[in-house]
């Protein structure tokens, strides 16, 4: 399980920006911590993305899960 710094400079790398993966409460979520997998975009996304439309896929992406007990599904917005 990657670790939240690595995915924070993967998107950086991918997408030119800088993001802070928080909990529901507000606080940055320690960058030892894990997340359940890796950023794999390839490419940038779509100029024409808004912020919105970015988190609702990040968060999509990250947290979807198929009856499992994540964590993380509860507990990780940006």
């Amino acid at each position: 399980m990657p670790k939240v710094q690595n995915v924070e400079k993967r998107i950086y790398d991918i997408e030119g920006f800088e993001v802070n993966i928080l909990s529901f409460n507000g606080k940055n979520i320690r960058s030892d911590a894990s997340l359940p997998k890796q950023y794999e975009a390839v490419r940038m996304t779509k100029n024409s993305f808004s912020v919105t439309e970015w988190r609702t896929k990040f968060i999509l992406f990250f947290f979807r899960r198929k009856k499992s007990k994540c964590k993380w599904k509860k507990c990780v917005t940006i």
